[in-house]
C-alpha cells in the first residue's frame, strides 16, 4: 500500500510539473501574440478570442494530462478524455480561422480549418452523447433519443458537406482572403443546437445528484446560450470559449465522482473481507482442527508444530481484515499450505495435493486461493468415499497469469443455480469482486458431476488495461 501512494504521489508531481510547464509556456505565447497581434493592426474581437482559445488550449492540456495519467480506464473515461481532446482540436481551429482571415494567400488553408470548426462542434457534442450514455442510466425512450441525437448530427454534416458547392454557409473571398456568412449560415445551427437540446433534455432528466445535474446540464445550457447570441453577432467566438468553461465543470464533476465510487469500492471490499474471514472462522473447523491435534498422542513436538500451524493459519486470516490492497501470490501460498496440512491431519491418506508452480512473481487478493482449494477439499474430495486429489497449477500466458485448482472429487452442475446462499457461494461470489475491483482478474468454474471441479483464475500483466 506504502509503495502504491509513493507512486500515486510521483504521478501527480509529474502532472503538476507538466501543467504548470504548459500554463507558462502558453502565457508567454499569449503575450507575444496579443503584442505582434496588436502591431499587426488585427481587430480588438480577434485579439480577444484568439487569447481566449490559447487559454482554452492551455485548460485542455492540462486537464487531458490529468486524465491520462488516471490508471483506473473504463470506456466512460475514454470518452471524456476524447471529449477533452476534441475541445482543445477545435479551439486551435478557430484559433487558426482567425489567423488566416484576411490573408489571400492562405484561402484554400482558411476554408479547410473552418470546416474542421463546424465538424469538429458536431463530433465534440457526438462524443459528449457517448460519454453521457456511459455514466446514465437512459431506461426510457433510449432509442427514439438515440435516433433523434444521430439525426441531427447527420444534419449538421449535410450543411456542412454541401458548402463547397452550395457556399450557403460561409465563403471564403479568393482575393481579400476574408471569411465571410452565406445567406443560410443559420441552418448550421439546426445540428448542434438539437444536439445540445437533447444533451440538456437527458441530463435534467436522468441525472440524479443534484451536484452532477447542475454541472452535466451545464456542458449542454452554456454551449446553447453562447450559440445562440453568437448567431445574431459575429464577433468574439462564445461557442468554442463556452464549451471549455463547460468540460472544466464536468472534468470537477467526473473527478468527484471518482472518489465517491473509491470510496464505496474501499467500503464495498472491507466488508468482503470481513464476510470472508467470518467464513473461514466457523465453530467446526476450530473444533475439528483441534479435535485432529488431540489425537496425536506420545509426540510433543509434532503437537507443538500442529498448534503453530493453526496459530499461523488463524493468525492469516485475521491479518485479511484490514487487507484492502493485493498480496503477493507466495504469502498467499505459504497460507494455503499451512491450511493444507491442517486437513491432512484429519484426512490423512484420503487427501492428496500436488503443487505444480510455475510462475509466482504476481499479486493476489488475500484467501483468493485459499477459498479455492477449501472449496476443492470440502465440496469436492472428502466427501467422496475414496477421498481423491487436489492439483494447483499456475502459469503464465502472453496476457495473464493463470491459477487452476483442480481436484476429481464428485463435482456439480453448473446449470443449477444454488439452492441458498450458502458460504461456498457467498465465497466464491466475493472472490470475483475481489478480483475484479482490485486486479481486473476473473474466476471461472468449470465442473462435472462424477468427474470433479476446475476453478481458473486469470490475473492480467497489465490491470489497468
Amino acid at each position: 500500500m506504502g509503495q502504491e501512494k509513493r507512486l500515486s504521489h510521483r504521478t501527480w508531481n509529474t502532472v503538476g510539473f507538466l501543467s504548470v510547464t504548459v500554463t507558462v509556456l502558453l502565457t508567454l505565447v499569449s503575450a507575444w501574440f496579443m503584442v505582434r497581434a496588436s502591431s499587426d493592426g488585427l481587430p480588438s474581437n480577434a485579439i480577444i478570442t484568439m487569447v481566449f482559445d490559447i487559454a482554452g488550449m492551455c485548460v485542455c492540456i492540462i486537464l487531458l494530462l490529468t486524465a491520462l495519467f488516471d490508471h483506473r480506464m473504463n470506456l466512460a473515461t475514454v470518452y471524456f478524455i476524447a471529449v477533452i481532446m476534441l475541445d482543445g482540436l477545435l479551439l486551435f481551429w478557430e484559433f487558426m480561422t482567425w489567423e488566416l482571415d484576411g490573408k489571400p494567400e492562405h484561402v484554400v488553408l482558411n476554408k479547410m480549418v473552418n470546416y474542421y470548426v463546424y465538424g469538429f462542434i458536431l463530433f465534440t457534442l457526438l462524443t459528449y452523447w457517448l460519454y453521457l450514455r456511459q455514466i446514465l442510466v437512459i431506461d426510457q425512450d433510449y432509442e427514439r433519443t438515440n435516433s433523434a441525437y444521430i439525426f441531427f448530427f447527420l444534419i449538421g454534416m449535410v450543411f456542412i458537406a454541401t458548402n463547397p458547392f452550395t457556399d450557403a454557409v460561409f465563403t471564403v473571398d479568393s482575393e481579400t482572403g476574408l471569411y465571410a456568412r452565406g445567406d443560410l449560415f443559420w441552418v448550421t445551427y439546426i445540428g448542434p443546437l438539437g444536439m445540445m437540446m437533447i444533451n440538456a433534455y437527458v441530463a435534467f432528466t436522468y441525472c440524479e445528484p443534484v451536484r452532477q445535474k447542475v454541472t452535466v446540464v451545464s456542458y449542454a445550457l452554456l454551449p446553447l446560450l453562447a450559440a445562440f447570441l453568437q448567431l445574431f453577432s459575429y464577433g468574439i467566438g462564445l461557442t468554442c470559449v463556452a464549451l471549455v468553461i463547460s468540460t472544466l465543470l464536468m472534468y470537477g464533476n467526473f473527478y468527484v465522482e471518482r472518489g465517491h465510487e473509491l470510496s464505496s469500492k474501499s467500503a464495498e471490499l472491507q466488508e468482503q473481507n470481513v464476510t470472508m474471514l467470518l467464513s473461514q472462522i466457523q465453530p467446526y473447523f476450530l473444533y475439528t482442527s483441534l479435535k485432529s491435534i488431540g489425537r496425536i498422542e506420545g509426540n510433543p513436538p509434532e503437537t507443538k508444530e500442529a498448534l503453530k500451524d493453526f496459530g499461523r493459519y488463524l493468525k492469516g486470516n485475521l491479518n485479511t481484515i484490514t487487507q484492502t490492497a493485493p498480496i503477493p501470490f507466495v504469502k498467499e501460498m505459504e497460507h494455503v499450505q499451512t491450511y493444507v496440512g491442517l486437513e491432512k491431519m484429519r484426512f490423512k491418506e484420503k487427501l492428496r495435493i500436488e503443487y505444480n508452480i510455475h510462475s509466482s512473481d504476481f499479486d493476489i487478493p488475500a484467501l483468493t486461493l485459499q477459498m479455492l482449494v477449501e472449496n476443492a477439499i470440502k465440496h469436492g474430495i472428502t466427501i467422496k468415499e475414496e477421498g481423491g486429489t487436489v492439483n494447483i497449477l499456475t502459469f503464465d500466458d502472453a496476457n495473464d497469469h493463470v491459477i487452476i485448482v483442480s481436484d476429481n472429487g464428485v463435482g456439480f452442475d453448473t446449470s443449477v443455480p444454488p439452492a441458498d446462499e450458502t458460504r461456498s457461494h457467498v465465497g466464491i461470489i466475493n472472490i470475483r469482486q475481489r478480483l475484479k475491483e482490485m486486479l481486473n482478474g476473473t474466476l471461472e468454474i468449470d465442473s462435472e458431476i462424477g468427474k470433479g471441479t476446475i476453478a481458473t483464475v486469470r490475473i492480467p500483466k497489465n490491470p489497468g488495461i
